[in-house]
């Protein structure tokens, strides 16, 4: 491609620049090259089985890792984590699942999860992290309250968090903010170029716009305006002073001044035409005696150079092919001979002529209670030829249940267009939904204004020196290091490991090194276990007093969340009026012969109390903070930082807001329970390594949630601490037989505590010098998705089946016929069907969303 590219460009230019310029760029191409080969990139993109969930859901998926030059399958990483963070920002769980061919999957339960909210999840590798600008996967969910019969269907809860609870970090924008980006990265005086706008409200986040370009003297030249997402474009000459914009805003007018143009400089602009990218390049009248070329990068990879010589001319015209450039964000960079950027812009080039599609077909549009289906997907190239042995994962949805957004992230967007830009893309498929002018338009807007840089080009063209933060891990690997609180770091100590997990115990040694750090290979462990870390001078009987330091902190930093995020709009995928019509008239279903429907049937359960939504938002405004208290002590001494066996004042670290005994909240008294049973304080210093997670909140009916020998004390602002099961108190006494009446309707904080899995208070959990204990992680074990078969008589717990997901699989191949069949059974729920698809084929990702009713 290089040398076509080349001979095609190089036509334009004379012959003696041709000679010099390829001489001093020859050696800047050569280096980005070898800097692209030897620090490759990674991709990852994740497939859910689901866009939102419930308390109690699991979140399914299946992960595509692909090197980022070709989307073909990496093999530079084996172990791919996987978190999840609540909309504070804490990592509530993580994954690490084994990647194989470039592909993986797991789940994550979101039974026992205590708030709502927003939820993310992101995937990396470590090698994804190497770099200063760490570029990951990352997709928010909304968690609703956990369904109670007879109840508002979706809710989110609103708390009110102590500040000692992590947060994410927060974008202070004003009732209406602008910002400006001119085209390659720089305004030059008395050039003319396109600048980039971006307007965004304290409220809606973006929005667009109208408004108008002023003169040095106020006057309006030029009405602007943004036209989708709250972007847009304009021209702007610069002269001597910066002009301004004027914004008209819910009827006030803000403005807003341009950034500071050089005296001299280059600017480079790109117009995308039906078949090439025309790029032109102008300067001033004393910057274009130097030697520059024209780079072009796609994936941080070069493909060409372009010498530009300008001759006598203030601007050179240079056209691009679009048959010679490979599909994906394009980087165009202006180089100087010191390989300095001058100037760069980013494109998108697309290739819809190559694309794979999926079709549907189903057979029903709309589907009763408890009805099979079955649908098939066909998987054909542009030509319509079957795409045989693809390995695709699929989802079918309630679709009447499922959160829908038309132009949603999918495998395509991921790996091709939002991973290369800065910040969050609200629905990226927007701008592949076809290929007509306007959309091209708005997608090169996109481009101009989300351009990122994932590599500085000094370090590429070895102008700084580059020391990745992380190597690849071509297994999974738990290093750590070993330090004397005497004589610092302990060389060529013992480092030994016991773990025990639900089916396997694994004993491994080590030695330090001489630094001190010691690694233990973790590429067969599956699941948390419980382990045991041990220090040991060879020939001597006792463990070194010394702290064992693990490295596992490398996450990325919480990011901000985007309004349209945390204020998702869900789209209508059909006619509802014609849908429920369709369900009366009952025209879409028959029976299977072998299905036997029940009339009626009378369920004998016990019956939610009509309050306990009102119960359940009480509780959720009561609440404080909540900890993950083993990650904390965790984190502490991962940082070589000593753990004192005092609860209270692990919880005065966590908190300053309780004091130092952890006796009061501020003014007011602390309570402490394990499961709903009252407990001293001083019971837990004696099991620190034993308590998992502790809950704040205000306790406002004293002792009034408690039973005391089968009677039940309640005040007048009655709650139930058991949120999550209302049999959480059954049968608990708390161990003072007195109670103190007077005081039961006094507010006071309690501290919920959660104790690890298998806690006996018998056994010693009191930290050792020496020993450390802790959790290793291995990686997850994939489960098999449940879905349930009604092939006779409906079962009486069948109308409880309330799944959204009516099937997922992660892995189905195509036959010879590019076909995938699939067969399940419906909920409990009348509805139509969505199903989503993805793959990727030969470094080409493909997706789907198909509606039953409609055949969207």
């Amino acid at each position: 491609m290089k040398k076509n590219l080349i001979s095609f460009c190089l036509m334009l230019l004379p012959l003696s620049a041709m000679a010099q310029a390829e001489s001093v760029f020859d050696r800047l191409f050569a280096q980005a090259e070898n800097f692209a080969k030897s620090f490759p990139r990674e991709k990852v993109h994740l497939h859910f089985d689901n866009t939102s969930y419930y308390q109690g859901d699991t979140i399914w998926f299946k992960a595509y890792v692909v090197t980022a030059d070709d989307n073909k399958p990496s093999a530079i990483s084996r172990p791919l984590y996987v978190d999840l963070l609540d909309q504070l920002g804490n990592i509530v769980d993580q994954q690490i699942v084994k990647i194989e061919n470039g592909t993986g999957e797991g789940q994550i339960s979101l039974v026992g999860r205590y708030f709502t909210g927003y939820y993310e999840v992101r995937a990396y590798t470590k090698w994804m992290l190497a770099t200063d600008n760490a570029q990951y996967f990352t997709r928010t969910f909304p968690v609703y309250r956990k369904r109670i019969a007879g109840e508002e269907a979706r809710s989110i809860a609103h708390y009110h968090m102590d500040k000692s609870m992590k947060q994410r970090p927060v974008e202070k924008v004003k009732k209406i903010t602008a910002r400006f980006f001119p085209e390659g990265g720089r305004l030059v005086k008395g050039l003319t170029s396109v600048v980039g706008i971006e307007t965004l409200s304290e409220e809606e986040g973006w929005v667009n716009v109208s408004g108008y370009l002023l003169s040095e003297k106020g006057e309006r030249t030029l009405p602007i305006s943004t036209i989708h997402d709250g972007m847009g474009t304009f021209l702007y000459t610069p002269g001597e002073r910066p002009a301004q914009v004027e914004i008209e805003y819910k009827g006030e007018s803000h403005k807003f001044t341009l950034p500071a143009a050089e005296p001299e400089g280059m600017v480079i602009g790109a117009t995308m035409r039906n078949d090439e990218i025309d790029v032109k390049i102008s300067h001033s009248t004393g910057a274009g005696k130097n030697d520059v070329a024209l780079f072009i990068f796609s994936q941080g990879t070069p493909l060409t150079y372009v010498p530009v010589d300008f001759g006598t001319a203030t601007s050179k015209q240079i056209r691009i092919p679009f048959q010679t450039l490979p599909e994906g964000v394009l980087r165009l960079a202006l180089i100087d001979a010191d390989g300095h950027t001058l100037a760069d812009r980013f494109c998108y080039m697309r290739h819809t002529e190559n694309d794979m599609k999926f079709s549907t077909t189903t057979n029903a549009k709309t589907y009763r209670p408890f009805q099979k289906v079955e649908c098939q997907l066909r998987l054909t190239d542009n030509q319509g030829n079957p795409i045989p042995n693809a390995e695709v994962s699929v989802a079918v949805r309630d679709g009447a249940e499922t959160d829908y957004a038309e132009f949603d992230n999918t495998i395509e967007t991921d790996l091709l267009l939002t991973s290369e830009l800065r910040g969050y893309i609200n629905r990226p498929g927007y701008y592949f939904a076809d290929n007509s002018l306007r959309r091209r338009r708005l997608l090169d807007n996109l481009m101009l204004i989300r351009g990122w840089r994932k590599y500085d080009l000094d370090t590429e063209f070895g102008l700084k020196t580059f020391k990745p933060k992380y190597l690849p891990e071509t297994q999974l690997t738990l290093y750590g290091h070993v330090k004397s609180m005497f004589r610092g770091t302990q060389r060529d100590l013992g480092v030994s490991i016991l773990a025990n997990g639900e089916k396997i115990k694994i004993s491994s040694t080590t030695e330090t090194d001489s630094l001190g750090d010691f690694s233990i290979p973790l590429e067969n462990f599956e699941g948390d276990m419980e382990a045991l870390i041990q220090t040991r001078k060879e020939g001597k009987k006792y463990n070194r007093m010394s702290d064992v330091m693990l490295f596992r902190s490398f996450q990325p930093e919480a990011r901000i969340l985007d309004a349209h995020e945390t204020s998702p709009v869900w789209d209508e995928p059909v006619d509802t009026t014609a849908f429920a019509k369709a369900i009366d008239d009952g025209k879409e279903y028959v029976p299977d012969e072998d299905v036997q429907m029940i009339d009626e049937v009378t369920v004998k359960a016990k019956r939610k109390k009509q309050f306990a939504q009102k119960r359940t938002e009480a509780f959720e405004r009561d609440i404080i903070a909540y900890y993950d208290i083993r990650q904390i002590v965790d984190k502490l001494r991962d940082d070589g930082v000593a753990t004192a066996n005092d609860f209270g004042y692990i919880l005065h670290l966590t908190n300053n807001k309780i004091d130092r005994a952890g006796d009061n909240y501020g003014t007011v008294p602390m309570r402490y329970s394990i499961d709903g049973r009252t407990m001293e304080r001083f019971f837990f210093n004696t099991y620190i390594d034993a308590i998992e997670k502790a809950l704040l909140y205000t306790e406002r009916s004293g002792l009034q949630s408690y039973r005391f020998d089968n009677e039940t004390y309640r005040a007048t602002n009655e709650r139930s601490m058991t949120y999550w099961d209302n049999s959480y108190n059954e049968g608990i006494n708390p161990d003072n037989d007195s109670v103190n009446y007077a005081n039961l309707d006094k507010p006071y904080v309690r501290c919920d505590v959660t104790m690890r899995r298998g806690f006996n208070p018998n056994k010693n959990y009191k930290p050792t010098k020496g020993i450390r204990y802790t959790v290793i992680q291995g990686y997850t074990r994939p489960a098999e998705f449940y879905s349930p078969l009604y092939p006779g008589e409906i079962p009486v717990e069948a109308y409880d089946d309330a799944r959204r997901t009516l099937y997922w699989n992660p892995r189905m191949t195509t036959d010879e016929n590019g076909e995938i069949k699939i067969g399940c059974y419906n909920n409990r729920e009348s509805t139509f069907l969505n199903v989503n698809a993805e793959t990727i084929v030969d470094g080409q990702p493909v997706s789907t969303t198909y509606i039953s009713f409609g055949g969207k």
